[in-house]
């Protein structure tokens, strides 16, 4: 059996904490994955790319905090207008102390991009695994 190579955590006991990340468990998940779906006008996607590209304004924003990995940002092949990012964290709780902390900054930029979309949805909090 081949060694797993587990992403640099910032506490292993922090994951030891969470039973599906005990020793014994096959499975071991590298990032929290953060995901959400977005529709929107064509006469909005120059705006909408620029806020939510990798290198866009939420990734400026959450690359303020250390446990942020990366964006992907993917777009539909048969509907052009429709788009999924996926924000990569450390881990969940990492992400929910950088919500806390940067409430009013993430706020304003929500605030600011909720005209680029007509529809936005949760698509969930995922663990990426093996």
């Amino acid at each position: 059996m081949s060694a797993v190579r587990v992403r640099d955590w910032k506490s292993n006991a922090a994951n030891i904490q969470n039973p599906t990340m005990a020793p014994n468990n096959p499975m071991v998940f590298k990032r929290f994955a953060y995901i959400w779906q977005y529709t929107i006008e064509s006469a909005s996607r120059t705006a909408f790319l620029n806020a939510y590209e990798p290198k866009g304004e939420w990734a400026q924003l959450f690359s303020r905090d250390p446990s942020y990995i990366e964006t992907v940002l993917l777009q539909d092949e048969e509907h052009a207008n429709r788009y999924v990012t996926i924000d990569y964290w450390e881990s969940k709780s990492d992400r929910d102390a950088f919500r806390e902390t940067y409430s009013v900054e993430f706020s304003r930029l929500d605030s600011r991009c909720d005209d680029l979309t007509i529809e936005e949805t949760f698509l969930g909090d995922f663990l990426e695994i093996c």
